[in-house]
Order: C-alpha cells, then sequence, then structure tokens
C-alpha cells in the first residue's frame, strides 16, 4: 500500500503503516489549530496501534517538551515562559517495535497576558 500525502502527515485519524507492517493512528483533540493559550494548558492527545502504543513525547516548538507511557495522555503545558505569538505542537506516537508516526503540526497562539 503507498501512503498519501494526508496519510504521512498523520491527519485527523490517517493510517500509517509502520516499518513492522503495523497500521498506526493518532491525532490530536486539543487544543486545535488557530487557537489562542494563556498560562497552563492541557494537550490532549489520543495514539493507537494493532500491536499497541509504548509511548507518547510531545514536542513543542520542535523540541522534546514531555513523555507518556499511556495511549491517551493529558499533557501539562506550562507557558508561562513562551514568547507571545504563535506555537508548533506535535506529537510522536511509537509502538513496542519502535516504530513511530508523527500527529500533524497544530499552531496555537499564546496570548499576551494583562498586567495590573
Amino acid at each position: 500500500m503507498t501512503p498519501r500525502s494526508g496519510d504521512l502527515a498523520c491527519n485527523a485519524v490517517g493510517r500509517v503503516p509502520s516499518r513492522s507492517g503495523i497500521y498506526g493512528a493518532m491525532y490530536k483533540s486539543s487544543p486545535a489549530s488557530g487557537v489562542g493559550v494563556l498560562s497552563s494548558t492541557r494537550v490532549h492527545v489520543t495514539a493507537s496501534d494493532d500491536a499497541g502504543v509504548s509511548r507518547v513525547d510531545l514536542a513543542v516548538d520542535g523540541k522534546f517538551y514531555a513523555r507518556s507511557s499511556s495511549a491517551t495522555p493529558v499533557f501539562s503545558w506550562n507557558t508561562n515562559k513562551l514568547s507571545g505569538g504563535p506555537h508548533t505542537l506535535q506529537a510522536v506516537a511509537y509502538d513496542a517495535a519502535g516504530n513511530s508516526t508523527r500527529s500533524r503540526v497544530v499552531t496555537v497562539y499564546k496570548l499576551a497576558t494583562a498586567k495590573f
């Protein structure tokens, strides 16, 4: 099977063949692309694989941020030290054989906080 370009980007619930022939699916449920975030934000990820998900990593602006051994982690993302403006989120799911698939990149916007 030849994956389509949308499959490779893991858009929505894209099915992506792994090297072992296992088909995995992954999507990020929140926050949605284009939303504004303040302070602490929860990032919900859902990943699945026929052979099971061994871990899910979260990257912020292309850099590792957190890891979970759950297939449905909820990451607490502290945005206080980030500059205002756009930031990217991407999740990477791994199966027991070490195969991985990436979610599509989601861009969210850090809102400026008012100072009183």
